[in-house]
């Protein structure tokens, strides 16, 4: 283990992000592909809560995944590199939870209010790994693609289309290159 050995919770979110990397490694290749995603943004969400519980300034930028991905590989072996682990980070900052449930196509998956109180439950926290994979249903290559695209609303018009022409990952990458969405809007003047 690196320099971060002694920030406290270090050992439980690497045990954390270990047992989720092992059981996705446990899975036969078939499932493995289907939930890379969910195996993905829940590495991510780990990864920044962590962050986030940490006082400012105490982790050097990038020092984090760089150390988590040495102790990963030497834990589990090979498959989150700290490159990984950044694209995990970028994923649920960029699809968080309670965003995704705001998507049209999981508007079945929304919370439904109290009857008594009207409340909506606090259920965006943790979502169970079946809606997770519902909620984000497109593979993890495309979903690497869609977060090179800078524009948030040119990334979720290309989401979009994607999911509606059920695009493989290539077939996202090419709509991105083609700047379908860039092409599609008005000449600002």
């Amino acid at each position: 283990m690196g320099e971060l050995v002694e920030l406290p919770g270090y050992d439980d979110l690497l045990a954390s992000v270990s047992d989720v990397v092992s059981q996705w490694q446990a899975l036969d290749r078939a499932t493995a592909s289907r939930t890379r995603v969910v195996t993905c943004w829940t590495i991510g969400r780990l990864i920044t809560q962590f962050e986030q519980g940490t006082p400012a300034g105490s982790i050097p930028a990038g020092a984090l995944v760089n150390q988590l991905g040495a102790d990963l590989a030497d834990r589990v072996g090979l498959g989150f590199p700290a490159s990984e682990l950044r694209y995990c980070r970028r994923f649920y900052n960029l699809w968080p939870p309670d965003e995704v449930l705001q998507r049209p196509y999981v508007r079945h998956l929304r919370p439904k209010p109290c009857p008594v109180t009207g409340a909506i439950p606090d259920n965006c926290g943790v979502p169970d790994p079946a809606v997770l994979a519902e909620m984000l249903p497109l593979s993890w290559v495309a979903y690497q693609r869609l977060m090179a695209v800078a524009d948030d609303d040119a990334r979720l018009y290309y989401e979009m289309e994607a999911l509606r022409s059920r695009m493989s990952a290539t077939d996202v990458t090419a709509m991105i290159r083609r700047k379908k969405y860039e092409r599609s809007r008005p000449a600002q003047r």
